[in-house]
Formats: structure tokens, sequence, C-alpha cells
């Protein structure tokens, strides 16, 4: 698939006609310079490319209608077949394997494919719905990773070849390349592009992904569907995106030519999805618009407060609706878009500038970021903390609408807690009535506001010690402002 390198060279050819055979000759040697590196690139790249197998659990309750022992045999093999779900890319010696959130699937049993033909058995080390990557960790294999480019450095009109095509992969052993060039960067998809398997109780697509923000890499650089997961590479064989087809919707299926980049950012979530880790995303607590004139103000492009939630960080630090967030940490914010992809990627605990613009004047205030809540499922097979059974996050690690009846009901105290987000049945906090969903506002007379204050003052604490929850307030009360808040954010 790399007809348009051909294409170019006649071009190059017709482009000279009439000039000097010196010339001519020296257009004919880069391009052949040319062909000779994409070649070499695809040969760098190819081997670290493979192709992601899935074999899907026979459903219990369809065995069950079909009644005849001979039919159930039948349609548990087929269930267990494998099948050829996208491509991944190798990035670690030891057999760590990259790839989309939607080649994965807990429950199923998983397999790669190399170029060589070898297969081995993979389970799922890491995924995140949000950024809409999973990485699958391959025991005895030796396998050849491939190197990091740094994302960033793409400009549009940059060369880059993809390599994918994971069914050639799996039957020939041989993947497919396109050479193209980066038609864009910061591509935001349509809302109803699903990365991550979310969905709500209707059926509909709950997307929380980043790439709603303006994230993906656009490419003329296509393969067929189902390459997701592949190789985007730079002339140098390093990767500098993983293709994904999460773009295309159902029915309308077409070739792969987005990538999730490998910047910075998205550095820093694979390495804690290659621990087995959980992505952690941050969240500033309110609602944005990008126009004031919503407020009464004056129309505006800038990323706009519109609400506030009770007791997150910007209802601690006096952010107020109307204010217009200029910048975080000293980086100028344009859009509300903007701020929430910048502050999406930082760390829920850190603590950041916010300068906001307010009447006229300018002001800044210091605030804790709190934890942004993803839906679709998580894989997290690091060992999570605990204290005696109990598990604790962050207060705003919850779905928007808990989140707004938790906040409403004054459950989350405005000078800080953590929310119980497991507790072990039978352990002794369940035993004392400790239940997921409440939240805890003081360890003893330790006022407690992050996961990370809970735990060291937990590990301080005697034998025995109180916990404080926080109290809701008067149900018809509670009801009232929640109609009221929804009724807002409709």
């Amino acid at each position: 698939m790399i007809g348009k390198l051909a294409c170019w060279i006649l071009l190059a050819h017709c482009c000279l006609v009439g000039s000097s055979a010196k010339a001519r000759a020296q257009v004919a040697d880069s391009v052949l310079a040319l062909q000779e590196q994409v070649a070499t690139t695809i040969a760098t790249a190819e081997p670290s490319v493979v192709a992601i197998n899935r074999a899907v659990a026979p459903d219990e309750d369809r065995l069950e209608l079909l009644g005849s022992p001979l039919l159930q045999s039948r349609a548990a093999l087929q269930s267990q077949l494998p099948y050829t779900s996208g491509a991944g890319v190798v990035i670690d010696a030891k057999g760590l394997v990259l790839t989309q959130y939607l080649n994965v699937r807990v429950g199923d049993r998983h397999t790669i494919t190399t170029s060589e033909g070898k297969t081995y058995v993979a389970t799922i080390k890491g995924a995140d719905p949000r950024s809409g990557l999973a990485v699958l960790s391959v025991e005895g294999a030796s396998l050849k990773p491939i190197e990091f480019a740094d994302a960033e450095k793409l400009r549009k009109g940059k060369f880059v070849v993809a390599i994918a095509n994971p069914v050639g992969i799996a039957e020939i052993g041989q993947a497919s390349a396109s050479l193209g060039i980066v038609s864009n960067i910061g591509v935001k998809t349509p809302r109803e592009a699903n990365f991550g398997n979310a969905f709500d109780e209707g059926g509909g697509i709950t997307s929380t992904s980043l790439h709603q923000l303006g994230t993906l890499i656009e490419t003329d650089a296509k393969l067929g569907w189902s390459s997701g997961g592949g190789a985007l590479v730079d002339l140098d064989g390093k990767l500098v995106g993983v293709m994904t087809d999460a773009v295309t919707l159902p029915g309308h299926e077409v070739a792969a030519h987005y990538a999730i980049p490998i910047n910075k950012a998205f550095r820093g979530i694979i390495e804690r999805l290659k621990r087995g880790e959980e992505v952690e995303y941050a969240l500033l607590g309110v609602t944005l618009g990008d126009n004031p004139a919503l407020l009464g103000g004056d129309a505006d492009t800038r990323a706009t407060v519109l609400g506030v939630f009770q007791g997150g960080p910007a209802d601690a630090a006096g952010l107020l609706a109307g204010d217009i967030i200029l910048s975080v940490d000293s980086e100028p914010i344009e859009t509300s878009q903007e701020l929430q992809l910048k502050v999406g990627l930082m760390a829920p605990g850190r603590k950041v500038a916010v300068e906001v613009l307010r009447s006229g004047q300018n002001r800044t205030t210091e605030m804790t970021l709190a934890k942004y809540f993803v839906a679709g499922e998580k894989v997290v097979t690091a060992q999570q903390r605990s204290w005696r059974g109990l598990r604790v996050d962050f207060s705003t690690a919850l779905p928007l609408e808990k989140l707004t009846d938790s906040s409403v009901a004054g459950l989350i105290d405005p000078e800080g807690c953590v929310l119980v987000s497991a507790v072990a049945e039978n352990g002794a906090a369940w035993q004392s009535g400790v239940r997921p969903g409440m939240f805890v506002s003081h360890v003893g007379a330790q006022r407690v506001t992050t996961p990370e204050e809970f735990y060291a003052a937990a590990s301080d604490a005697d034998e025995t010690i109180n916990l404080r929850f926080t109290e809701n307030r008067r149900p018809a009360e509670f009801e009232r402002d929640a109609q009221d808040l929804r009724q807002f954010e409709e």
C-alpha cells in the first residue's frame, strides 16, 4: 500500500521535464533515497506490530436455552473460537503490548500473533476507557519492542507510515504499510465516537473520552478497518501514535486514519498501564461554557464558569459563576475544552494556581485538584491500597448524577472529605455499617481531604479509632435543591 510514492516519483519527473539532465538525476536520487528510507522504516517497525486475538467466553444463558447437549457443545465451541480483534505494538521486551481499549475485553481469552507466526497467551495488564488505551502482558515471549518518538514534534506535512492489518499478520505473517503525511493534529472526535465501551442505562454511549477535547493525529496514511491498535511511525521507525478505528461508526466502516499521539501526557498514561495502575484524571469541580453572555455578561470565547459543585476544589477556592478562567499554573487558557484537557491530564491531589477574571479584575487562587470519574470498565491489576478492608478515593470520584446528588445533599464537606469506594464484606468496617458511597471527613480528630491524607492518618491510628462521616441534610431540602441543579445543568 505504498502506491502514493510511485505517484510522487512520477510527479517529480513530470515537473522536471525540460530541465537539465543533472537536475533530473538529482531529483531521481532524492526520490529513490526517500523510497529506500520508507522501506527501511517498515522493516524496522514491522516486527513490533502484532495481531490481537480474542476468544469469547460461552454465554451460559444461551447454552441453557439450546437444551440439546450436542447443540450446547457446538455453541460453546464456536463461542470459544478466537477471532482477530485488532493490532497491537510491542513496547517492552518483557512482553508488554500496547493497543486500543476496544481490542480487549474483560472475561475473554486473549492471545497475540507475531509476524513470525508465533502465538502467545496474553492477559490484560491495564485498560483505561478515557484514553482509549490498554496494555496486554505476554508471558515467555521473545518480542521486539518499538522505540517511542516525541509526538510533540509532529507538524502537518510530516511523513508518517501506518503499519497494521492484523488479519494479514495472523494469517500470512505480514502486516500492511501505508505511507502518508500528518494531515492534522489536535483533532476532536464526535461525541458518538466510543473509545471505551461505555454505555448508559438506555444503551446510549456515555463517552468520557479525552479525544473529544482535541488530541488525535489525523493522517492520510490509511489502513483497512479493524487496524486499530497498529503503529503510526515516523521515518526513523519510532512510534508517534497508536492507530484507532474508534472514530468509525457502525455501518460506515472506513479505513483507519486517526491515531492516539505518543506525547508526554499519553506516555505518562502508558507508564501507569504498564504497571497495572488506575489512570487518574483531575477535576476542578465546575460546569463550563465559552460564552459569559449566558450569564448576562458580554460575549466572549474564553472558559466561563457556569456553576460550581459544592465541596469541590473550585468551591473551596472561592470560584463563582461568571468567573472567566484565564490560566492554570501560568499557562494561558482560551476555551473550556482546552481547560478540560489541560486539567484532565493533571494528577488528582496536585495544587495549581488558577487565574480568573471577575468583574473586570484579575485574581489568582490556589486549589487542590480533585478526581474525575471515568465511565466504562477499567482494568487495574496492581494491588490497590486499603486499610482494614476499607478503600477510599477522592470525594468527586462518582458518576455525575451521584456527584450532583451528594453535592446538593451536603454530603461532600466543603472543608474536605474522602469517598468510601469499597468495603470488604464481613470485615470490621462492614460490620460497623460502613458502606461504599459514604464520605469520611475525619480520622480521629484529623481532617482528611485526599486518599493520601486518609491512609497516612489511619496508619498512625491506634487499634481503635473513630471515623467521622458526613451527614445528609433534610430530604425535602435535598430533593428541591437537586431538582433545581438538574434544571440548571440541562
